[in-house]
């Protein structure tokens, strides 16, 4: 009999020490997007490059007017077109050009004053690169 409960206590406790592995490994870096993008190293799909980009490389960096806000936003300037990066943004969108100063697509409008550029929403400025 004393040896029954021996030979159960270590079953038991051989048992009880050995434990399944249930954790996933991650791989860093494996988070590409339908166009191998890796948001993991702040690339983004381009429109107008028609390749991954990191719009705060190569892309111009507006400010945000409002105090409230600490993301910038980017713009890549082409002939006739710019491209708008922002977190307000999935992605990007393409502003046309509608004369030498102003882009337009929907509610966003980028002006160029000067040498500044101003991101607008809905006719307010939220962007500009001063």
């Amino acid at each position: 009999m004393k040896q029954f409960f021996l030979i159960l206590g270590t079953t038991l406790s051989l048992l009880a020490c050995s434990s399944k592995n249930n954790t996933h490994s991650v791989i860093v870096g494996n988070d590409a997007d339908e166009h191998g993008c890796k948001r993991s190293t702040g690339s983004q799909w381009s429109q107008i490059k028609r390749d991954c980009i990191q719009p705060f490389s190569v892309g111009i960096k507006l400010k945000p007017v409002s105090t409230t806000s600490t993301q910038a936003a980017y713009i890549l300037v082409d002939k006739d077109r710019i491209e708008i990066f922002s977190s307000e943004i999935p992605g990007s969108v393409i502003a046309q050009k509608i004369n030498d100063t102003e882009w337009k697509n929907g509610n966003w409008v980028v002006k160029k004053i000067n040498d500044t550029y101003e991101l607008e929403k809905d006719g307010k400025t939220l962007y500009k690169n001063n």
